[in-house]
């Protein structure tokens, strides 16, 4: 089981997860985007139900595994990480880092 695998990866489950929060999804079908490996996309999307139901569901900590609890951890310190080193495009809304948005190519003044 790969996605068993990709839970136990503690770097390579945050570089993962950098990746996906970062990087845009290719625009044209020749683009070559760099992938993720599909058991660090299970994983993360399983990790972001997860946090989602723990919002609306009253469940103690304790009835998560390790790895999911690891793992949302790790999830919610990139998305800080990502929160302080990016910022919403006035025009579109897409993250950007710079000063031009890469996704409408407005400036920020």
């Amino acid at each position: 089981m790969q996605a068993v695998w990709a839970s136990q990866d503690r770097d390579g489950l945050r570089a993962a997860i950098w990746q996906f929060l970062t990087e845009r999804p290719a625009t044209s079908p020749r683009a070559k985007a760099q992938r993720l490996p599909y058991a660090f996309e299970l994983w993360i999307a399983h990790l972001a139900l997860l946090e989602q139901t723990l919002e609306m569901t009253p469940v103690s900590w304790r009835e998560l595994r390790g790895t999911e609890l690891e793992g949302l951890l790790l999830l919610r310190a990139a998305r800080e990480q990502f929160r302080r080193e990016y910022r919403a495009c006035g025009e579109c809304g897409a993250a950007m880092k710079g000063k031009i948005c890469p996704r409408c190519g407005a400036v920020k003044q």
